[in-house]
């Protein structure tokens, strides 16, 4: 069975059989039957794979800077998104929640510029109100 190591201050992670051999890198043996890989890519190979859309790269999720601080949008669901869109006074927006958070996109120049109008704690009290999914960002 492989088991993982750490070699302390390489940032290398040692796999090896230890049934094989005892031996590790170092001193390894021709029946080690192990390997070593950099950590950064350990974690690549071990970690869970990214959520689509929840790393703000779509208009409905997302931080955006307001005229005063900034504030966090979750309005993953079409109802959020639709109600949102609504009560903020961009209808032409709604078929365009999972269009990409870019410059390119006039959709998203337009939401930036429309969160610009107001501070964030102002935003924040409109959202609060209407129960839509958009906080501002403390800290």
């Amino acid at each position: 069975m492989l088991s993982p190591s750490v070699a302390r201050g390489e940032g290398l992670l040692t796999f090896s059989d230890r049934s094989l051999s005892p031996h590790g890198p170092e001193g390894a043996s021709p029946g080690w039957g192990g390997y070593e890989v950099a950590l950064s890519e350990a974690v690549k190979a071990m970690a869970y794979p990214p959520i689509p859309f929840l790393d703000g790269s779509v208009l409905c999720y997302g931080v955006y800077p307001a005229k005063e601080g900034r504030v966090a949008l979750a309005a993953l669901e079409a109802r959020l998104w639709a109600r949102f869109c609504e009560k903020v006074g961009l209808s032409e927006l709604l078929h365009g929640a999972f269009s990409p958070a870019r410059e390119e996109n006039p959709a998203y120049r337009r939401l930036r510029a429309r969160f610009l109008e107001e501070t964030a704690e102002a935003w924040e009290a409109w959202a609060r109100a209407g129960g839509l999914p958009l906080r501002r960002v403390r800290g």
